[in-house]
Order: structure tokens, then sequence, then C-alpha cells
């Protein structure tokens, strides 16, 4: 923008040769003005993008410190009341095929209750066993 006003002011500086000025002198001043201007135009979209950058940094900031804060109010041990009014949720498994021996996290196919990789799983990898003992069908 700043170069085409430049070619402007170009065009029109000699007429001021008729109006007893020097053109280069005129040019000289002029040009000065409007790169004095275009500096300032410059210098104000900097400090208006840097308070606007900071006012999104304030907010970010911000919704940081709420989530720290709820964070840290979550990780308090709850009080006796607190965990009575909770309601409990029953623990659900999802049973695997009766043949199919079960992941080594799940609960061991001989009810124990234990964790499979906790109570059959050693055995059944030594003697190869892929599938549940038919008595236990």
């Amino acid at each position: 923008k700043h170069l085409t006003s430049l070619d402007m002011l170009r065009e029109g500086i000699g007429l001021r040769a008729y109006g007893k000025q020097d053109p280069l002198v005129s040019y000289q001043k002029e040009a000065f003005e409007m790169y004095q201007a275009m500096l300032a135009s410059v210098q104000e979209q900097i400090v208006q993008s840097l308070l606007a950058m900071q006012e999104h940094v304030e907010r970010l900031q911000q919704a940081r410190q709420r989530r720290h804060l709820v964070a840290r109010r979550d990780a308090r041990p709850l009080t006796q009341k607190q965990k009575l009014a909770q309601p409990q949720k029953p623990q659900t498994f999802e049973r695997q095929p009766k043949d199919e021996l079960p992941g080594r996290n799940d609960p061991c196919w001989c009810g124990s209750g234990k964790k499979y990789k906790h109570c059959h799983w050693k055995e059944d990898r030594m003697t190869g066993r892929t599938h549940v003992p038919n008595h236990i069908k």
C-alpha cells in the first residue's frame, strides 16, 4: 500500500514546479511524512496484536487454574458421608465363552475371584491348555 502511495505521489509531484516549489524537496518531505505514518500504523497494529494475545494467554491461564482446582478438589479423600452418598455401581465382567481361556487380566475360569494371570495362567501355559477343562463347563 505504501509503495502504491509513493507512485501516486511521484506522478503528481511535477505540478509543484508550477507553484514555484522544488519538486524533489516536496517529494522527499511528503514521502518522509507518509513513511512516518506507515511506521505509526505498523506499531499500532503490533500493540493491538500483543494486547489481544495477552488477553488470550490470561484466559488460558484462568482456565488452567480452574481445571487444576477441580482436579485438586476431586483428588481429596472423600469423607464417610460423601462415600455413603455416592451410588455404588456393581462390578460387571464380560464373560468369555466357556470353551476358551480368559485374557490375562480377566477373572480366572476356576471361580477363585483372582485374576487369571495370578491363578491358572502359568499352569495353563506350561501344559499348553487352550480350553477350559470339561469338568468346569
